[in-house]
């Protein structure tokens, strides 16, 4: 992480860790934690020490040349030297003592324990971690749960791939964002999103149903229908007083549905909410579901200033609600009214 807040992106990949194909334990991962702690706190501790010496040096042996000129120029001067040694000593010690580390904790928390800890979920099988985007921009914009008009201001970089119940599942860490005036003319950036997109699909013979049904959103009462960009062209309303004021549905085809919103799918909807505790909304768009969960922690970015115990717990509460999503996935596919 480095003196002045280095991310763990481009972080050495360690390749024995990454061939390896051992069942890493929160005490294994915690141990790697704290190393990575440790090395990057004697690297920050090298740096102050050559900084204060650097410093010792100028008063000490150089105070009679300082003293020649203006004080406030010899001030700085002064502040600029201890400061690039600073950075360069940081440099050069990060890379020699923490750097190595920090990219096997990282390695063995993407490639091993993330991907361990998804795989014991029942029901989910042949889970990958991949440091690419899950979710092609396509894909991203005709979920139609994010708006993402503008591609520089939509960032994914991670993506975990696998199977629950035998439909195959996708879901990468998502930030998006549309731009805004500031007030001194510039160009900035409003957040609207920052959370986890996924997506899950069954054969195409079973998504057959599920495509005459149409094209469908569904968004919790937190997750603001804005941040989709756009709805489906109606509003449906179930009938159900309770479910209506805590889930708003826009559908394109409201003549499909039917009992569509029976009572098991309304039960697995308020599980699938329940479950994720944050922002959700889901939609059927060509036979598959997309999921998006706004305002959740990144679950592939491996802290080190945060209890990995925490962390897992946060990745264990939105695996549950993909298992929750998907339940809904499958009562939908045997719709059979459409």
């Amino acid at each position: 992480m480095g003196l002045f807040g280095k991310k763990g992106r481009g972080i050495i990949t360690d390749k024995k860790i990454a061939r390896n194909d051992k069942v890493i334990s929160d005490d294994d991962i915690a141990r790697l934690q704290y190393k990575t702690n440790l090395l990057i706190r004697v690297s920050k501790y090298v740096t102050i020490a050559v900084m204060v010496a650097m410093l010792l040096y100028l008063i000490v042996w150089e105070r009679d040349t300082l003293m020649q000129g203006n004080f406030f120029e010899q001030l700085l001067l002064v502040a600029v030297s201890v400061l690039v040694c600073g950075v360069g000593a940081n440099a050069l010690t990060y890379h020699l003592v923490a750097k190595r580390m920090e990219g096997s904790f990282w390695t063995a928390y993407r490639q091993q324990y993330l991907v361990n800890m998804v795989s014991g979920i029942k029901g989910i099988g042949r889970v990958t971690y991949k440091e690419q985007p899950g979710l092609s921009y396509e894909e991203l914009r005709g979920s139609v749960l994010v708006r993402c008009q503008y591609d520089r201001l939509c960032r994914t970089q991670d993506c975990l791939y696998g199977d629950i119940n035998g439909d195959d599942f996708r879901i990468t860490n998502f930030k998006a964002g549309v731009p805004i005036r500031k007030a001194n003319g510039y160009t900035g950036e409003k957040r609207i999103f920052d959370g986890l997109l996924a997506i899950i699909s069954a054969d195409d013979e079973d998504r057959e149903l599920l495509r005459k049904v149409g094209f469908m959103q569904v968004f919790s009462a937190s997750y603001s229908p804005t941040v989709a960009g756009y709805t489906a062209e109606h509003e449906f309303k179930t009938g159900d007083e309770e479910f209506d004021a805590a889930f708003k549905v826009f559908a394109e085809k409201p003549n499909k549905l039917g009992t569509f919103f029976d009572d098991g799918l309304k039960a697995a909807i308020r599980a699938f909410a329940d479950t994720v505790k944050t922002p959700a909304a889901f939609s059927f768009n060509g036979g598959s579901m997309f999921i998006a969960v706004n305002d959740y922690p990144d679950i592939f970015e491996a802290k080190l200033d945060v209890d990995v115990v925490k962390q897992k717990n946060e990745v264990m509460q939105l695996m549950n609600g993909i298992a929750a999503a998907q339940k809904i996935y499958d009562i939908a596919l045997d719709y059979k009214n459409a």
